[in-house]
């Protein structure tokens, strides 16, 4: 057991985050910003794709006092060095890989500021893309007790930023966030729209929360398992079905049915609509929407990234 950087420590030490910033190269060979929602990425540009085009992902980090990290009952000696490092995994993108960012974070009153920027290359994204930051013991002068003594080890008690991406081969990408809840289902729909042919598909209207907190969690969020990706894609086939239904009843209750109005650029309704062409949805009821997504094209290309996965 050693001492490790808690919620406590990281106000104390005033570590920070900016929200990440992301980007991509169009044909023209420009560097195009991509809008961002807090640790869920809403790709609104229809030109971007996750096969034609790269995605940069940067973030600004900072820690205004990082002395508050070091000394004999801290985190670490004063003589030694704190790094930081980004764990990039994907199971359906099959990989992962932990980068370390370039600084040295050494015991100083002066506030240090960093920037983590990594680029993923064309065709390399599909799936579900996770991003945890966490420091490290960089180098290792001296040890106090109760102190990290290898180099390596990892210093946050939880990571100090997660950032999740969901990808599908069209570039869309799904709300969703993480909460904790130990008596919590492992996942829930929260919609907070008023009018889905207005209202914009995104985290603020819409989202899948995720329970980290639960049993399963583990097994399910970083697995390479079938067991993990029958889930998963269970996940996704309710949610559409669930986001589908509630938009049906909301378009009928307001408009008398889904084509009386015409859906705005980016709304809720025109991402249902989407689904419904393209995953030849029957509307008749809450039933056939489910049954046509388990049987058709969604869930047979969600099953078929499955089996490359163990």
């Amino acid at each position: 057991m050693y001492r490790k950087i808690t919620k406590k420590i990281i106000k104390l030490a005033g570590i920070k985050n900016n929200l990440p910033q992301l980007f991509y190269t169009d044909l023209e060979e420009k560097t195009l910003q991509i809008k961002m929602t807090d640790s869920v990425i809403e790709i609104d540009d229809g030109n971007w794709s996750p096969t034609d085009n790269n995605l940069i992902y940067q973030q600004e980090f900072i820690i205004e006092h990082p002395n508050e990290l070091f000394g004999k009952a801290k985190v670490t000696d004063c003589s030694n060095k704190i790094g930081m490092a980004a764990h990039i995994y994907s199971k359906n993108s099959l990989f992962q890989e932990t980068i370390t960012l370039p600084v040295d974070i050494v015991n100083d009153t002066e506030r240090v500021k960093f920037d983590f920027r990594h680029t993923f290359k064309p065709g390399s994204l599909r799936g579900y893309l996770c991003i945890d930051f966490f420091m490290y013991l960089k180098e290792l002068n001296s040890r106090q007790s109760f102190q990290a003594d290898r180099i390596g080890m990892i210093l946050c008690q939880e990571d100090l930023y997660k950032a999740r991406i969901v990808i599908d081969g069209e570039g869309v990408m799904f709300p969703i966030i993480e909460y904790k809840d130990s008596n919590g289902p492992l996942w829930t729909i929260e919609r907070n729209w008023h009018d889905p042919s207005v209202d914009e598909f995104d985290v603020t209207n819409v989202r899948i929360k995720l329970n980290t907190a639960n049993p399963l969690s583990k097994q399910v969020f970083n697995s390479n398992g079938r067991m993990a990706n029958e889930i998963m894609s269970t996940i996704m086939v309710q949610s559409i079905a669930m986001i589908t239904y509630e938009t049906i009843l909301d378009m009928q209750r307001y408009y008398g049915g889904m084509n009386k109005v015409e859906a705005m650029e980016g709304s809720i309704l025109e991402v249902v609509n989407t689904w419904i062409i393209e995953y030849s949805i029957d509307t008749s009821n809450m039933m056939t929407i489910v049954d046509s997504l388990q049987n058709g094209e969604l869930y047979a290309k969600l099953q078929l990234r499955g089996t490359t996965d163990d």
